[in-house]
């Protein structure tokens, strides 16, 4: 009797909300990586949704363009981040200096 073909087990990987969340950041707003002492910053320039990445992390993964002034800069132009490791960029007003 010969023997039956065995196939590995698959496990796929969960479908997509049928309606998404509205993210929290748009394309535009100025961020920073919220649990860093030194946190880079930059603004966001893509996003995807995800179920996986390196962890287990379902919702959207933004992608930062780092600013010049930013650690990382050094020797990276892009980031991607988690939603929840980033914050919007407080706004300061621009130091005005009565002559």
């Amino acid at each position: 009797m010969p023997h039956p073909l065995l196939l590995p087990s698959i496990a796929l990987p969960q479908p997509p909300p049928l309606y998404l969340p509205a993210p929290r950041f748009q394309i535009g707003t100025w961020v920073f990586w919220k649990a860093l002492k030194d946190p880079d910053f930059g603004h966001i320039v893509g996003l995807v949704w995800a179920t996986e990445g390196s962890t287990k992390a379902i919702g959207y993964h933004y992608a930062v363009l780092l600013d010049k002034a930013a650690f990382s800069s050094a020797f990276i132009n892009l980031d991607w981040a988690f939603e929840d490791d980033l914050a919007v960029m407080p706004v300061q007003n621009p130091l005005v200096i009565a002559k």
